[in-house]
């Protein structure tokens, strides 16, 4: 399958799923503990930072702490937990090591593409190295 065709199918299929997350902040909240507690099982090394990241993303938005951040982009990183903890993506995780490998291309596409707003949203969450941003 194609990039852009990998795209095009997590557009589609995943962000529509994620709605139902974002209009439910208790939803989110248990959503990133069941990506944190997927941490510990390991094949994720290479994304531990970013999925903790994007999970403190979801959180303090759900709990109305942070509020600087665009609905759009909350909607492709609920997607992409959503995901992640899906047990039913591209490659089923059931499968030792490459099972992780859509999961990891997910997590590092968004991380990517929302680049900025996360630096934005990092930068809030430790007060410092502010002033680029």
């Amino acid at each position: 399958m194609e990039t852009e065709e990998i795209k095009q199918k997590f557009q589609e299929e995943w962000v529509g799923k994620a709605d139902e997350y974002v209009e439910n902040p208790d939803r989110m909240e248990s959503l990133g503990k069941t990506a944190l507690g997927l941490l510990q099982k390991g094949g994720l090394k290479t994304v531990v930072e970013d999925i903790k990241l994007l999970v403190g993303y979801v959180t303090d938005i759900a709990k109305g702490q942070y509020k600087d951040y665009s609905g759009g982009n909350l909607s492709l990183v609920v997607a992409a937990l959503v995901y992640l903890v899906s047990p039913i993506d591209l490659i089923p995780d059931v499968l030792p090591v490459i099972g992780w490998t859509d999961d990891v291309a997910v997590i590092g596409f968004i991380c990517k593409k929302l680049h900025d707003e996360l630096q934005v949203y990092k930068c809030w969450k430790t007060l410092e190295n502010c002033e680029e941003y």
